[in-house]
């Protein structure tokens, strides 16, 4: 859509959360064209409701969470064992500027 940079050396290109969004809309806006059209001659989508599509995204939505969490567990971890390694050096570094 708009691009407004302030500083030029930033990287051009769409954000990932913004391209999940713009995709969403997209999937979203092609539902409401697609079921009205075609829902009737279609009987697995003429089957569905509304509430169909709110627990499956519901679904998504949790599932992603959960994905999101574990990535997060994990990172948080690894920095945490990195950690007394980076403790330790910037300590040797302080007493050795101390000499």
């Amino acid at each position: 859509m708009f691009l407004v940079r302030s500083n030029r050396a930033m990287p051009r290109g769409t954000c990932r959360k913004c391209a999940w969004i713009r995709g969403f809309v997209l999937v979203a806006f092609a539902l409401m064209l697609i079921l009205p059209i075609f829902g009737p001659s279609l009987p697995l989508l003429a089957s569905l409701s509304v509430w169909h599509f709110v627990a499956a995204l519901w679904a998504w939505g949790l599932l992603v969470s959960a994905a999101k969490w574990m990535e997060w567990r994990r990172d948080r971890r690894a920095a945490e064992a990195r950690a007394p390694q980076a403790g330790a050096q910037a300590a040797e570094a302080r007493s050795a500027g101390a000499r």
